[in-house]
């Protein structure tokens, strides 16, 4: 149940970033993945 409850509450989340700003969300995903990757690289 709880891993179950947790991706419920990871979608509501999800969707009230979308709909607060889907081009700032995707932009700071975009920035977050780039920060993994180098840190990862190096």
């Amino acid at each position: 149940m709880v891993p179950f409850l947790m991706k419920i509450m990871m979608v509501m989340v999800i969707q009230l970033l979308l709909n607060y700003n889907l081009l700032s969300s995707l932009f700071d995903l975009y920035w977050v993945n780039q920060f993994v990757h180098l840190f990862l690289l190096h």
